[in-house]
């Protein structure tokens, strides 16, 4: 499957976030939307990235190994960036359906492929019938603020059992739910986490 993520035309309410980078470049949480897209989907799975033309060559240079504005879009599913993506939204976007969140379309599961210069039209097309999601869509650079206590909470679940680097067996580990552990990272002999 390719998954499109596309920054939609009400990315200028991001200002000034958005200067030097694309709406799934936004941090809510332990991830940007991007990251949480790539999280979700498999190894098999692709992403293709439709932004502003004045920031493909920063993009280009964070993202080298992702296909960014190509001239046709593939049929696969069209994420917008700016939504926080969970698994149970996402695998329940079916073939040939639109869907949007208070007007703004949040996801298209298109079966054609579309020149990128017809994108915009395609999709003013698509949201004329559409369903309605539930899905935290980031429309104000405020939003985050206020949604960032659910969105921890939940991203918390991604880190659990994260204790992968190196731990001297004389180490105490107290609260082990809570504390979390990078792969590159040493515990000494007699340190204490807590």
């Amino acid at each position: 499957m390719i998954f499109t993520v596309f920054e939609d035309q009400d990315y200028k309410s991001l200002f000034p976030l958005n200067l030097n980078r694309a709406s799934f470049e936004l941090r809510c949480g332990a991830f940007t939307n991007l990251e949480r897209i790539e999280n979700l989907i498999s190894s098999d799975d692709s992403i293709q990235l439709v932004i502003r033309p004045k920031l493909v060559p920063l993009v280009q240079e964070r993202f080298p190994n992702i296909t960014i504005n190509p001239d046709l879009l593939s049929p696969g599913i069209w994420l917008n960036g700016r939504g926080l993506w969970t698994e149970e939204i996402l695998y329940s976007i079916t073939s040939g359906k639109s869907y949007t969140k208070n007007g703004n379309i949040t996801s298209i599961y298109n079966t054609d492929n579309v020149l990128l210069s017809d994108m915009n039209s395609y999709m003013d097309k698509a949201a004329l019938i559409s369903t309605e999601i539930d899905i935290y869509l980031i429309e104000n650079i405020w939003d985050g603020i206020f949604i960032q206590s659910d969105v921890i909470t939940k991203d918390a679940q991604y880190f659990i059992d994260h204790k992968s680097g190196k731990i001297h067996p004389s180490a105490v580990i107290e609260n082990d739910d809570n504390i979390f552990i990078g792969e590159n990272s040493e515990i000494c002999a007699g340190s204490v986490l807590d």
